[in-house]
């Protein structure tokens, strides 16, 4: 599932705290490519980040920090931890959004700050979609 703000806006409108899960980084092998994602709420779901072991932790995850109405960035090594064949690890920021903090329509893109270890480097695709976003918002002004 790509990420569509009016699809977000639809299920946030339906379900009240949707969480949103974000292939933000994939080292090695893994099930899905980054910029995949998915939405969460209490009783239900829409779209895949892969399917398996790592969907299901990151389903719980989401459902968790629901609560918290926060944001997280976790890294999952696939083999050791989730006992996956895929042998890479891949990052999930997740973020709970509701009617409160769902950012404006006029908004094109949502980006958020994510701090990562020195050691890793921003996902190529992440450069080359803030790029785009960056020479479009230059054109709207």
């Amino acid at each position: 599932m790509s990420f569509e703000y009016p699809n977000l806006k639809t299920h946030v409108r339906k379900y009240g705290k949707i969480a949103r899960i974000l292939v933000a980084q994939v080292n090695g092998s893994a099930p899905r490519e980054v910029g995949t994602s998915m939405l969460v709420w209490e009783k239900g779901q829409s779209g895949t980040i892969g399917g398996g072991a790592l969907e299901y932790q990151a389903i719980s995850e989401a459902r968790n920090l629901m609560q918290h109405c926060g944001k997280t960035l976790i890294t999952y090594p696939l083999g050791p931890r989730l006992g996956q064949c895929c042998g890479g690890s891949v990052s999930l920021f997740t973020e709970v959004y509701t009617l409160e903090n769902l950012p404006p329509e006029e908004c094109l893109y949502i980006v958020r700050p994510v701090d990562l270890r020195k050691e890793e480097k921003m996902p190529l695709s992440v450069v080359r979609f803030l790029e785009k976003a960056k020479k479009k918002a230059l054109k709207l002004k």
